[in-house]
């Protein structure tokens, strides 16, 4: 695999070369003494606009639309190679290409993007703040580190100077938690039916010919069919709407639908900037 082969950093650490793993380890030492830098100038000022939802149900096209139309930082395939120093990583996507980058594209293959400054799952990322080491380990049994994402966000922030654009599935398995955790932050939950994202995912290994894609599933076996993972993954995330609910954090969460995406991502962009503009007023900036 040459470097330009591998644009797109593998979700899981474990799928890279092994030369490539020893290099994002290099890169990410390196910049330890600058991330801890911005993480002490950045306490409290964490801004995000986190997106959530089961896979196949346009987390990926959001996030490319938002990052489109509005004036934030997002995780590309350049910053996600700083998993453990983010801050670093978006410094480094915004040296490699400008300030106001955006997706060249609302283009992806089961949430994977090509270019440099395309959006990344930054799935390294986000399984270490949640702790699970493999595709189909409960997050059940773990308790994630959500002080360190705070603090993540914090940095992220300072360092750039605009809110902080991430997707991420694992947050909506811990969601009440999650949006407890980043009371500044934005949560826009892509919602598809459950049957049309196990359907989506059929045809997506059809397509790239993989017998399994992983997933990080709830509470069933490894060998489960891809409509009872989906199933098990749907129940958790409607326990995590159901204990957010019961919060005085809720009016920060917007519900987005696939088919609405689908037909008009303008209109919903500008859905998501109203909904902003009544719980976190200044959040969001259009291009």
């Amino acid at each position: 695999m040459t470097w330009a082969d591998s644009w797109t950093v593998p979700k899981r650490l474990e799928d890279s070369p092994a030369e490539q793993r020893e290099l994002i380890e290099m890169l990410n030492q390196a910049a330890a003494d600058r991330y801890r830098r911005d993480v002490d100038a950045g306490a409290g000022a964490g801004r995000s606009v986190i997106v959530v939802g089961l896979p196949r149900s346009g987390t990926t096209g959001l996030s490319q639309v938002l990052a489109r139309h509005f004036l934030v930082s997002y995780v590309s395939n350049v910053a996600a190679l700083f998993w453990r120093t983010p801050s670093v990583g978006l410094r480094t996507a915004a040296m490699v290409h400008g300030p106001d980058q955006m997706p060249p594209s609302t283009e992806s293959e089961g949430g994977r993007t090509r270019a440099g400054d395309d959006v990344h799952e930054f799935g390294y990322f986000w399984s270490s703040i949640f702790g699970l080491r493999t595709m189909h380990e409960s997050s059940r049994v773990h308790d994630p580190d959500l002080q360190r994402l705070a603090r993540a966000v914090d940095a992220m922030t300072h360092a750039v100077g605009r809110p902080v654009l991430m997707k991420s599935f694992h947050a909506a398995l811990s969601l009440a938690e999650t949006v407890t955790a980043l009371p500044a932050s934005l949560f826009v939950l892509t919602e598809r039916d459950v049957a049309e994202c196990a359907n989506s995912l059929v045809q997506l290994k059809q397509r790239t010919g993989q017998d399994r894609l992983g997933l990080y599933t709830a509470d069933t076996p490894e060998d489960a069919d891809e409509p009872t993972q989906l199933g098990a993954l749907r129940d958790r995330l409607d326990a995590g709407l159901a204990a957010l609910e019961a919060t005085s954090h809720s009016g920060r969460l917007v519900r987005v639908r696939h088919e609405d995406l689908r037909a008009d991502p303008a209109a919903v962009a500008e859905a998501v900037y109203q909904f902003s503009q009544g719980c976190l007023p200044g959040l969001l900036t259009r291009r």
